[in-house]
């Protein structure tokens, strides 16, 4: 049977300066590595589908998920430092009170 299996290369500085990557082969069971799924850089910004993440994530050419119900994007308001949780239910965006921030 024929191999249906990616291999992966993991690299400090191998695609990125600065950087760590995680990247599939080109075909299953191939031996050439080109584009990076996973970039983490020196600065500790994430890139997804980007070596060169702008940001502490930052996810090229896709989209965030949160399939659970009552789970939803926490974002920290830069005047205050709250954060509140942003959930989609109903077809309607809700923003919730304050909450306790994730550590950091």
């Amino acid at each position: 049977s024929s191999n249906t299996y990616y291999n992966w290369q993991l690299g400090d500085a191998v695609q990125v300066n600065n950087g760590f990557t995680i990247t599939p082969s080109t075909a299953a069971g191939g031996t050439t590595f080109s584009t990076a799924a996973l970039t983490i850089l020196n600065t500790g910004n994430v890139g997804i589908g980007t070596t060169n993440p702008g940001a502490k994530q930052t996810i090229a050419g896709g989209d965030v998920y949160v399939a659970s119900q009552g789970s939803g994007i926490i974002l920290k308001d830069n005047s205050d430092g709250t954060c509140r949780r942003v959930i989609l239910s109903g077809g309607s965006l809700s923003v919730s009170g304050v909450i306790a921030c994730p550590s950091s």
